[in-house]
């Protein structure tokens, strides 16, 4: 049996270790989260790309030039759905990414302190016979 004061400091350790890492692993979590703005901002210059190809798409009678700006707005607008989609789902991929490494930093660090932490709290010696 561990004397009182040696178990009182272990605990002391393991909760501190744990609470610095679980700070850790929510700060990971908020940083890796930040990239949602990069897709938040493809999303946006793809509704401003959509909003130019409309623009050239009524352009499209003018004379000697209407039908290269036709092309030109019609590949616009295609760059312009994938840029709206992509954002979308790249949003959706940095939460989910964020959440995993947020807690995989700090269970990485906190599982073998705690499995030794509780090792040597609670666990006792075998008796030889």
């Amino acid at each position: 049996m561990l004397p009182a004061r040696t178990a009182r400091l272990l605990d002391v350790i393991a909760v501190t270790w744990t609470a610095l890492w679980v700070l850790g692993g929510y700060t990971v979590y908020h940083q890796v989260l930040r990239l949602r703005d990069l897709s938040d901002t493809v999303v946006v210059a793809g509704a401003q790309l959509h909003q130019s190809a409309s623009t050239l798409r009524s352009m499209r009678d003018l004379p000697f030039v209407g039908d290269e700006i036709a092309g030109v707005a019609r590949n616009a607008e295609t760059a312009a759905r994938s840029a709206r989609r992509s954002g979308r789902e790249s949003r959706d991929s940095v939460h989910d990414v964020a959440a995993l490494l947020g807690f995989t930093v700090s269970a990485v660090a906190i599982a073998p302190v705690l499995l030794a932490w509780a090792l040597l709290r609670y666990v006792r010696p075998v008796e030889a016979p």
